[in-house]
């Protein structure tokens, strides 16, 4: 099913997907991150996978406000396998030049950041990544992952919440659906091997809440983190580095099912801005 807000102007420079499933307690904040952006030349497409609360009626009543600012929208509701393959479903409908995917309990971090995207990428139209900062929420405690290309060839260099990806590079590729969690990271790579251009906006783009699958499967996040690793020819299957992750992995399953609360929270935040390096934040 889809509901579509069609305005006059279908140029768009930036489509915003945003997927979903069950997610009537978080799906207001993120709608209204990009309802309040000063910038409208955008679409937004909002992928339902057959939510069974109150999502779809949420999404529904924002409507009008869309149409008032002369927003494209498109709501479209059915099944799928999982989250990259309802965001590979919602890409091949875009029409703006380059895709930026928010997730339904994350945040656009101010209203101008569609503006200054739509500005930097007129001014540097070779760009075919462009990337910058999140806001990391894990409850209380907020810090800043910084975008940095150095790290591609460890770990994914930004969150996909906070990079543009032009619409024709992703549709050549597409999210690989064998991987339920790293499929970002997989694609980020295959751009970067194939001579893609990578710029940095040096900005916070989104705000990403911790606590998704990514932030809590870790043995399965380092299985499919290294399997890409390999098969994009960084790492040897086997190498002692794969062994020493796969080890990290495990320790950090086990600390999480028994560490009590309160010492699980420091070791977490000595993990973050010792070992990660993120900044962090004083609320």
């Amino acid at each position: 099913m889809s509901n579509n807000i069609l305005p006059k102007s279908d140029l768009y420079k930036i489509t915003i997907i945003t997927v979903s499933f069950n997610a009537e307690k978080t799906i207001k904040e993120t709608i209204n991150s990009v309802l309040m952006q000063e910038n409208a030349a955008f679409e937004y497409i909002i992928k339902d996978g057959g939510s069974r609360d109150t999502t779809n009626n949420i999404v529904n009543s924002y409507r009008d406000q869309f149409s008032k600012r002369q927003i494209k929208f498109r709501h479209i509701i059915n099944p799928d396998s999982g989250i990259y393959e309802a965001m590979n479903e919602a890409a091949l409908l875009a029409d703006g030049e380059y895709l930026l995917f928010l997730n339904a309990d994350d945040q656009l971090y101010d209203s101008n950041v569609i503006d200054k995207a739509v500005g930097f990428l007129s001014n540097h139209t070779q760009c075919d990544v462009l990337y910058g900062d999140t806001i990391m929420k894990d409850g209380c405690d907020v810090s800043v992952f910084k975008g940095d290309m150095m790290l591609i060839n460890r770990r994914m260099p930004f969150a996909h919440q906070s990079c543009f990806v032009k619409v024709s590079e992703f549709k050549k590729m597409l999210f690989n659906e064998k991987y339920r969690i790293c499929a970002d990271y997989d694609l980020i790579l295959s751009l970067y091997q194939n001579g893609k251009i990578f710029l940095n906006m040096d900005t916070v783009i989104s705000v990403y809440s911790l606590g998704g699958i990514s932030s809590t499967q870790f043995v399965p996040k380092m299985k499919e983190h290294l399997m890409i690793l390999a098969e994009h020819g960084f790492v040897s299957r086997y190498s002692p580095y794969i062994f020493l992750k796969m080890l990290e992995a495990y320790m950090k399953t086990f600390i999480l099912a028994l560490c009590p609360k309160a010492l699980l929270t420091g070791l977490k935040r000595l993990y973050k801005y010792r070992i990660k390096k993120y900044e962090e934040i004083k609320l």
